[in-house]
């Protein structure tokens, strides 16, 4: 899904990424897929610790190593 983004370029019919990888998360910013989002309802209802300039965070997942 990723290079299909980054090849689409600006052409991508592409609003919205949603991953359940956070290494994907990071790849897709590495690559510079993200644009900078602006919206206040998000920050305020979105910790500042699960957004970036860029993605916003909607879940989170617990690890658990046993």
């Amino acid at each position: 899904m990723l290079e299909r983004i980054r090849n689409e370029g600006a052409n991508s019919p592409a609003d919205v990424f949603l991953t359940v990888d956070a290494a994907r998360l990071a790849k897709a910013h590495e690559l510079d897929l993200f644009a900078p989002v602006a919206s206040k309802l998000l920050e305020t209802r979105i910790p500042a610790k699960l957004r970036t300039e860029d993605w916003f965070s909607f879940s989170l997942r617990a690890r658990i190593i046993v």
